[in-house]
């Protein structure tokens, strides 16, 4: 009888944990906007939900977004939140949400790696995010 057993490489398991938190912090964000109309409102209560969750789970995903496979992973994980974060520029009436995508998800990753490296958070920062997309949105 031949049986072949599968090895799970420490890499793999990694990933896997990775995958398993970004979900969970996915969950989060989704609660905290769940009650809220699309618009402008429910993205900035999706962000800053994103932003706590990046806060909470700091310790577990510091040595993974640290890392080149964790960047790919975050990359292919991270595009239904692209989808997300563009369907609510829609919604909250954003002048031209195309070319206001890509910049809104550079600065909102660029906060949160700040944030997981100094472990504060930065009020500053995710407020003045926030009024800029505001300034090209109906808020």
């Amino acid at each position: 009888m031949n049986t072949t057993s599968h090895v799970i490489s420490p890499a793999d398991a990694a990933a896997d944990s990775f995958r398993d938190l970004l979900r969970d912090m996915a969950g989060e964000v989704a609660d905290a906007t769940a009650a809220l109309p699309a618009g402008y409102q429910r993205l900035c209560a999706g962000l800053q939900s994103f932003w706590e969750s990046v806060r909470e789970h700091r310790g577990a995903l510091r040595p993974v977004a640290e890392s080149s496979e964790g960047q790919e992973l975050l990359g292919r994980i991270g595009r239904p939140f692209q989808h997300l974060l563009y369907s609510e520029l829609i919604n909250s009436g954003c002048e031209n949400p195309v070319s206001q995508l890509s910049p809104l998800i550079e600065d909102v990753r660029s906060i949160a790696r700040a944030e997981l490296r100094s472990g504060r958070r930065a009020v500053r920062r995710r407020r003045q995010l926030l009024e800029r997309v505001g300034e090209h949105c109906r808020a």
